[in-house]
């Protein structure tokens, strides 16, 4: 892609980075957007969205693999107990490993959450760890845990935040 194509494109911007034995070199393209029309620079935050679910999972096999937490352990083991309390058995007794493998049986999204976004550029940025609870006490599962496979932003986001 050249800076003509990045000229082109509304908000999109592309900050590269390069170490070579002990130098670095930093070059932003684009703009950030029609509004902030600015390079992007070596201080420019970037949404990485679904990539942030590769780290999640990263960190699972860390924990893991240090021997932390189990693959096979509810996520009853990682909530509070009033939060607990409110859940039925089939959503306590979802893995870790559930979650990790959009296997747990929990919806893409709960079923309040799309018509409760206040700011469709980063939908998650309002979502508190609360009203996740509350979703999870009202969730249907889709299937029973490990039964078949069903992308989950929320069961991704779950695991993220236990």
């Amino acid at each position: 892609m050249t800076q003509d194509d990045l000229s082109k494109r509304e908000n999109l911007a592309l900050t590269i980075g390069v170490v070579d034995r002990g130098h670095h070199y930093i070059q932003g393209f684009g703009k950030l957007s029609n509004t902030a029309p600015a390079v992007p620079n070596a201080g420019t935050i970037y949404e990485i969205g679904f990539v942030t679910k590769v780290f999640t999972v990263t960190v699972l096999a860390k924990l893991v693999n240090d021997g932390n937490v189990e693959l096979d352990a509810p996520i009853r083991l990682y909530l509070p107990v009033e939060v607990i309390n409110q859940l039925n058995p089939a959503v306590q007794s979802i893995t870790l490993q559930q979650l990790a493998t959009h296997t747990s049986g929990l919806p893409r999204f709960p079923d309040s959450f799309l018509a409760e976004i206040k700011n469709y550029s980063n939908p998650y940025l309002h979502y508190t760890a609360q009203e996740m609870y509350a979703d999870l006490a009202e969730i249907t599962l889709l299937s029973e845990p490990r039964q078949s496979y069903e992308y989950s932003n929320l069961g991704l986001g779950l695991l993220g935040h236990l």
